[in-house]
């Protein structure tokens, strides 16, 4: 079923938002290797231009951080423990009849 309101089809919603999602994991993830290889550079002092590139990475890091990841984080620890449901024999189970279902049943 195709939503109307949409102007790309399903696949191909699907696939650019899987494809925006590993750029942003790609993202974060080498801007934490920037600053990882960059911790010990040589300093040139005040005007250093590889500590201001650290600087704008370590905030670019937070922000995402705070607006990204944890709300990820939330939402994959909500459906975890939502297929956690134990499966007791005394859940109830709805079976469908022809007369729940009001099939018409006539030779």
């Amino acid at each position: 079923m195709r939503n109307h309101h949409s102007f790309l089809p399903v696949r191909p919603r699907r696939v650019a938002a899987l494809l925006l999602s590993i750029l942003l994991v790609l993202s974060l993830l080498l801007s934490a290797v920037f600053i990882l290889v960059e911790q010990h550079h040589d300093c040139e002092g005040e005007h250093c231009k590889i500590c201001a590139a650290v600087g704008q990475t370590v905030v670019f890091l937070k922000a995402e951080g705070d607006a990204v990841l944890k709300p990820s984080l939330a939402a994959l620890a909500i459906c975890a423990s939502s297929r956690r449901v134990p499966n007791h024999p005394d859940v109830y189970t709805v079976v469908y009849s022809p007369v729940s279902l009001k099939v018409k049943l006539s030779d």
